[in-house]
């Protein structure tokens, strides 16, 4: 735990000003009501450079929304094989489990995939296997992501069999869906002693 928290703080010294941005997308009254709201604007605009250059080989763009209780989410994809993919999904969140042992969402999908390099892309695309209805499911099978499970319509995210996530203190958070609106997805939380 002393190794995670002084990891954290050079982290944040190192992108201060990044984190002063980040910090500007919270308002202190809800914060300290237990509310913790992830603003569309925080990613599209200041996580967006970040998140395109760890994911610079296969990402060229993405684009986030928070509406009428879905996430909306389009991305440029990079593929090998096929070339430039436009790939956009409707995630509603089904159930978020956040209890002191049990850290798991699971998310129904609805995606549409296609390819933006003409007719040979989409014919390539069809030939690697992919379809507009198993997209997710065989990109999950491939990056063989530990936690990570999908279906046909639903992924299953276990944060704590994610090696990313399953070193931080998730049982030191309680943490509680709210609804995603107006350009904000939220969360009650409690931080437990």
């Amino acid at each position: 735990m002393d190794r995670l928290i002084k990891n954290i703080l050079a982290l944040l010294v190192k992108n201060r000003e990044l984190v002063s941005r980040v910090l500007s997308y919270w308002e202190p009254a809800e914060l300290e009501k237990g509310v913790l709201t992830l603003h569309q604007d925080l990613i599209n605009h200041e996580l967006k450079p970040l998140l395109l250059e760890q994911f610079h080989q296969n990402l060229k763009d993405l684009r986030i929304s928070f509406e009428s209780g879905a996430i909306d989410l389009d991305l440029e994809l990079i593929q090998k094989q096929v070339g430039l993919v436009q790939a956009r999904f409707r995630l509603t969140i089904l159930e978020f489990r956040w209890i002191e042992a049990s850290h798991t969402i699971l998310i129904n999908y609805q995606e549409d995939v296609s390819s933006k390099d003409g007719l040979l892309g989409k014919m390539i695309l069809a030939a690697a296997g992919f379809s507009r209805k198993n997209f997710v499911q065989m990109g999950i099978e491939k990056m063989d992501l530990l936690g990570v499970k999908a279906s046909r319509d639903v992924v299953e995210l276990n944060l704590d069999q994610i090696p990313e996530t399953a070193r931080l203190p998730l049982d030191r958070v309680s943490l509680r869906y709210l609804d995603c609106q107006q350009g904000k997805l939220r969360f009650s939380f409690t931080v437990l002693g």
